[in-house]
């Protein structure tokens, strides 16, 4: 089995467990608008909760990232929690708990201005459907870098059939380039090769483009 798929049964691994921790988020979600709607608990009150839902999926992500990389690469670079304890999409200026608040208000707002709870509901499944997706492949694909293999010699980026603006390409591994996500629900892959591994090369005999 080549790296390439290896690294995408690692990834049909880790987004089976994002799936299953956003269900218990969804849960959470219409359990807080019947909540609110029966005036048992405040908006505010609920928020903690879902924030926990968030942090503990993505303890999930770190975990089976880590350790399904283990088993991909021998020898690999080191590193401690404290070098991704910060991991999170920047690009809009907000860290991770101030966009979830953001949508958990504006969720408030609404059901206040009698908009329809339906809405509502749909609306916040779908802004914290897009921020755990993205924060899963933030973290997924930060812990690849800092778990490059020590031997590495290529840098693969898979640019998926759903991102066709996004770069894709074979790359020197030590070379300094961008690596996914590129944007929000961004589905791009990356991976490193050894180039004497007999599978790599095969899979390396195949068109970037034909990768994703």
């Amino acid at each position: 089995m080549s790296t390439r798929q290896k690294i995408h049964k690692l990834r049909e691994e880790i987004d089976k467990g994002k799936e299953q921790d956003f269900e218990k988020i969804v849960s959470f979600i219409l359990k807080a608008l019947k909540e609110y709607k029966n005036n048992s608990m405040s908006w505010d009150g609920l928020y903690p909760e879902v924030e926990n839902l968030f942090f503990e999926s993505f303890g999930h992500t770190y975990t089976t990232t880590r350790e399904g990389l283990a088993k991909i690469y021998k020898a690999v670079k080191e590193f401690s929690i404290e070098d991704v304890r910060d991991l999170t999409y920047h690009v809009d200026g907000k860290n991770i708990e101030e966009r979830l608040k953001e949508y958990w208000n504006e969720s408030k707002k609404r059901l206040d201005n009698k908009e329809n709870p339906e809405d509502v509901k749909t609306y916040l499944i779908n802004k914290y459907d897009r921020i755990l997706n993205t924060e899963t492949r933030v973290i997924e694909s930060r812990i690849k870098n800092y778990r490059k293999p020590l031997n590495a010699e290529m840098l693969i980026i898979e640019h998926s059939s759903g991102c066709p603006d996004c770069p894709g390409g074979e790359y020197a591994a030590d070379e300094n380039v961008d690596l996914p996500p590129f944007h929000p629900n961004c589905q791009c892959c990356y991976y490193y090769v050894v180039t004497d591994d007999e599978d790599d090369i095969n899979d390396l005999d195949l068109e970037v483009d034909d990768l994703a």
